[in-house]
């Protein structure tokens, strides 16, 4: 296997791409054996996906199974969980330390829907070297928050933890943001989208050993209601 890289921006990605027009080439020559594929709680080290959001996965991308992409896949919770850990030991500098991420593609030839999903998660703390212009954005805010922007959708949350070595005072700001883009888009996609977000907060936040589990809820239902899309730059406050 290849040694893992560490090019990639801070935080976690996930992208499940659907493609139509599979076939024969223009040849005519059979196209060659598809690889193994995977289910959608499989793909990304197989800790990313949960069974209760791999249902709004499927529904999101028009696929049941997905095949590797050309990125690799490896990095699930537990490896996303070093890369913040990693990212906020770096002091004011955690703004610009690497992160990781994984792609996967819908294993569906006869699609007639396009839908690209990436899921990320950065690192924040109050120790960042950051401009004024940014410090309003809910993702230098406190507490758990969420948004819902257009075909995005973010949660972000606070992370004391013996493990990460954060505090109170200054705590590891977890940010993660989903992004679908679809044609058509799906019914229900911005409720697909914040369900697969929160379980995987939730396992991230478990994995890091947040206190209180960051103070994210058990349930999606117990998530406050995403900041009002004009004020994405304000000063948000303190979820419930």
């Amino acid at each position: 296997m290849r040694t893992r890289t560490r090019t990639i921006g801070l935080g976690i990605a996930l992208t499940a791409l659907v493609v139509s027009g599979c076939g024969t080439s223009d040849e005519g020559e059979p196209e060659p054996s598809r690889p193994q594929s995977f289910s959608a709680t499989q793909v990304c080290g197989g800790s990313v996906v949960l069974p209760s959001s791999a249902k709004a996965l499927e529904r999101l991308t028009g696929a049941v199974s997905f095949v590797p992409g050309k990125e690799k896949q490896e990095l699930g919770i537990p490896a996303s969980a070093q890369v913040l850990e990693d990212a906020y030991k770096a002091g004011y500098k955690v703004r610009d330390m690497p992160g990781a991420y994984c792609v996967i593609r819908g294993d569906v030839p006869s699609a007639k829907r396009y839908s690209t999903v990436k899921l990320e998660f950065t690192a924040y703390s109050e120790k960042a070297d950051l401009p004024d212009y940014a410090k309003g954005r809910l993702e230098h805010g406190k507490g758990t928050m969420t948004g819902l922007y257009g075909s995005r959708t973010s949660i972000s949350f606070d992370c004391v933890s013996s493990r990460v070595g954060s505090t109170p005072a200054i705590p590891l700001r977890v940010n993660g943001r989903i992004t679908a883009f679809a044609d058509p888009e799906p019914p229900h996609a911005a409720e697909d989208r914040m369900l697969i977000l929160h379980t995987a907060s939730l396992s991230l936040a478990k994995e890091l050993g947040c206190r209180n589990n960051g103070g994210l809820p058990d349930a999606v239902s117990g998530l406050p209601e995403p900041l009002p899309p004009l004020d994405r730059d304000a000063s948000p406050s303190p979820s419930r």
